[in-house]
């Protein structure tokens, strides 16, 4: 894309941010970031709106899409992961949380556009909104249905199951399941969550229609005793003995049913008892054998206090710069802003993996999506690593290079009210998780290897 091609995408966009604001006020509709969206008494919809010049005929676009899903279904997705807190957070949780239930796509549309000047632009989106919105108007639950093809499919109907108490078809799906759900809360995978929690939703179901099973049987009771006094006091009027002797044997039997409790079944027997401890030395010693396998040094990252310093580790603020380069710039020719930097010469970190000597920093664009582009179009983001650091620049000397910072920007992940923040670095060990790629793999390596058994992805779990 040439230079004034990325000049109009750039402009495309700010007028799509500036109609952004005009919607929310015209239809009564929420913005969030990059999305707008809206809701009913039992539903959330997100609309997605994107601009942009096509990069193959150069003509601008519009591309917008909605997708909904019932407000249950993250409500169930939270009580599984132990989350319940977030339905007391905003709606807008609902629709740009990292742990939220999958929405179904309902609507999509491209148009392209005749001119990007904004009333063109304007013109377009209100059209699409009112068709969405009138779309939206019919939406039911039915609708919240997924096939195989689309993302997240076996969350949703997971959910949707639970939600209508279709506990044998959740666990179906979750049985059939080849990764672990994507979400890990503490050491354990949603689909690890799921389980225990289906089972247990399906215990107390179950406990309710025994209760109602243990009334129904009072009820009966209760006539068979009403009918056993009545033919007493007949058989009285007619015969006192047979009276009391029939009335004696119906009384014993009432009783005899009544008290009568069947001696439950074990439920652990020795074999079993024996057989969960040996699995669990099994487990144990997979484990064991998972993390012999994997162990990997890693760095947690904590900030620490402000810093004015361009040779620190540290996020935002001033960045370190060779002089002698050109400072990164976005498509657009705007400079980038620095996210954050690493100085191995001052971490010294003990790793052969990391270099002894440098500065290693991330450059990112000061727009909406920082630098990130949907059309795999990676060109507004920049990591540069400086293998020698001269120790004579100055703070005034980057200054005067005009770089702009969180500060100076309006749009940046940092706080514009903050300083850049330095980086602390805390050496640990972890090991490969039930959601990393190959894990499955790697069991069964260690089955093959230490067990001499074959298994598949299928009944791996």
């Amino acid at each position: 894309m040439k230079r004034e091609d990325s000049i109009r995408n750039k402009e495309l966009k700010n007028n799509l941010k500036a109609v952004f604001k005009e919607c929310t006020k015209t239809y009564k509709i929420h913005k969030k970031d990059y999305l707008l969206w809206t809701d009913n008494k039992d539903f959330i919809f997100e609309i997605f709106p994107r601009a942009y010049i096509r990069e193959d005929d150069l003509k601008p676009v519009l591309c917008i899409s909605c997708s909904f899903k019932p407000f249950y279904a993250d409500d169930i997705l939270w009580e599984i992961l132990g989350m319940e807190s977030n339905k007391k957070e905003p709606k807008s949780l609902r629709v740009i949380g990292a742990f939220t239930a999958p929405a179904k796509q309902i609507y999509e549309n491209f148009i392209i556009l005749k001119d990007i000047d904004i009333e063109n632009l304007k013109s377009e989106l209100y059209d699409e909104i009112n068709k969405i919105l009138n779309l939206i108007k019919n939406v039911s639950e039915d609708d919240y249905t997924f096939n195989k093809e689309e993302g997240g499919w076996e969350k949703g109907l997971i959910l949707k199951s639970v939600h209508h108490s279709d506990y044998q078809t959740a666990k179906t799906i979750l049985n059939n399941m080849t990764g672990t759900g994507s979400f890990i809360v503490g050491n354990k995978s949603f689909k690890e969550l799921a389980i225990n929690y289906i089972d247990k939703r399906s215990n107390i179901i179950g406990e309710y229609v025994m209760d109602k099973k243990e009334k129904i049987k009072g009820i009966i009771a209760g006539i068979i005793t009403c009918a056993v006094i009545g033919l007493f006091v007949w058989l009285m009027m007619v015969n006192l003995v047979i009276g009391i002797v029939v009335f004696v044997l119906c009384l014993g039997i009432i009783l005899g049913i009544a008290l009568f409790k069947p001696v439950p079944k074990s439920k652990t027997t020795k074999e079993k008892k024996v057989k969960e401890i040996k699995d669990k030395a099994k487990l144990d010693e997979i484990i064991k054998e998972i993390k012999k396998k994997t162990e990997m040094t890693y760095y947690k990252i904590t900030l620490g206090e402000e810093t004015n310093d361009i040779y620190s580790s540290k996020i935002g603020g001033l960045p370190y710069w060779d002089l002698n380069k050109e400072y990164p710039t976005d498509s657009n020719g705007n400079k980038l802003v620095l996210l954050a930097q690493i100085n191995f010469e001052k971490e010294k970190f003990d790793d052969e993996r990391l270099p002894k000597t440098g500065i290693l920093q991330i450059f990112i664009a000061a727009d909406d999506l920082y630098g990130c582009n949907f059309d795999d179009v990676q060109n507004n983001w920049k990591v540069v690593y400086h293998e020698t650091i001269n120790n004579e620049i100055n703070e005034n000397e980057i200054e005067k290079l005009n770089v702009p910072t969180n500060k100076t920007v309006e749009m940046c992940p940092m706080d514009k009210n903050m300083n850049s923040v330095m980086l602390k670095f805390e050496k640990n060990k972890c090991y490969i998780t039930t959601c990393t790629y190959n894990f499955e793999n790697i069991v069964k390596d260690i089955l093959k290897e230490k067990y001499n058994e074959e298994v598949t992805e299928k009944n791996l779990y």
